[in-house]
């Protein structure tokens, strides 16, 4: 029999004190789990005029919607925020129309997904049908072909509305709209990849209600993000004198350094090297002294004194520099 390395007690022993140190479930101690988003989420943030623009892009597709198709749809702009292609593709349904089109001047493939739902309603009202007719949306992949075809007009609306409600900011040139048969193409982006989440909450005046789905590549959009921030505020001068008036209430109160020079020495490099503590510098009382503000010499005067303390009389004025002419 293979005997135990540790016996009963010691394997007891060691249990209580792994005990006292086991971490509860999903915590990491010092090392955090990393998001890889958060640095593509703060640039998103800094694009503080995209939001406004995202819902006046809504508003304005509710009324490009009704005068193409004569229906009425209710259009809110939900907050843009960041997502993955991978998460994308899972959180799409089976009862999804998706375009791909490009955006320049933003580079890359952006796309558009729709309920195949609403491409139903508005195929009934196109062509002759009856919009009150109930659509259940369908689990299915395929469009039909009134749907496909419908998918492009709806699309074009789309683009057209969104290029209109960017242009005080970026002028966008949609280009190559494709009805896509299946996801898979936007299933072959890297699922790490990360796209600017713009959806569009739709309902008509009877019971269908779905969400659009704009996604433009991060990378495509982030060169741009100074013009969809907003500009610092810019400080307006003073109307009239009102800044003369202020610098001079303030101007009196500036603190400055005045200077009175009794000597100056003139000496060897040799004499100073041998200067030491305790020497005496003897000097006989000026008969004029510099005035100094600061650097620039402002006037000269008499040295003496005034009730019994030391003063200067200023006597005249100048503008040479310390140690100048």
């Amino acid at each position: 029999m293979t005997e135990s390395v540790l016996s009963d007690s010691e394997l007891a022993a060691l249990s209580a004190v792994a005990e006292q140190f086991e971490e509860p479930p999903g915590h990491h101690g010092d090392y955090g789990v990393f998001d890889f988003a958060a640095r593509e989420a703060g640039v998103l943030r800094q694009m503080s005029l995209l939001p406004a623009m995202h819902q006046r892009h809504a508003e304005q597709l509710g009324v490009s919607l009704a005068e193409a198709f004569g229906l009425r749809f209710s259009a809110t702009a939900v907050a843009p925020r960041m997502i993955s292609y991978g998460d994308l593709v899972m959180s799409l349904e089976d009862d999804v129309a998706l375009m791909s089109f490009r955006l320049g001047p933003l580079r890359g493939t952006s796309y558009l997904a729709c309920p195949a739902s609403l491409l139903s309603v508005l195929v009934n009202q196109f062509f002759g049908g009856s919009a009150d007719v109930p659509t259940v949306a369908r689990r299915r992949k395929n469009l039909s072909p009134g749907e496909q075809r419908m998918a492009v007009l709806f699309g074009q609306r789309i683009l057209e509305s969104l290029r209109e409600s960017w242009s005080e900011r970026l002028e966008l040139e949609p280009a190559d709209l494709l009805v896509l048969p299946n996801i898979d193409k936007l299933a072959a982006e890297p699922a790490d990849n990360q796209a600017v989440n713009l959806e569009i909450n739709l309902t008509d005046s009877g019971d269908w209600s779905g969400v659009l789905r704009l996604l433009i590549p991060f990378p495509a959009i982030e060169p741009f993000k100074q013009r969809l921030a907003k500009a610092p505020a810019r400080q307006e001068p003073a109307a009239g004198g009102a800044w003369r008036a202020a610098l001079e209430e303030h101007l009196p109160a500036v603190p400055l350094g005045l200077t009175a020079e009794l000597i100056r020495f003139d000496m060897t490099l040799g004499e100073i090297l041998r200067l030491q503590q305790g020497m005496t510098l003897p000097f006989e009382m000026p008969d004029n002294v510099a005035v100094y503000l600061e650097d620039l010499a402002v006037g000269e005067g008499s040295y003496g004194s005034n009730n019994n303390r030391k003063a200067v009389r200023i006597q005249s004025f100048g503008s040479r520099t310390r140690g100048g002419a």
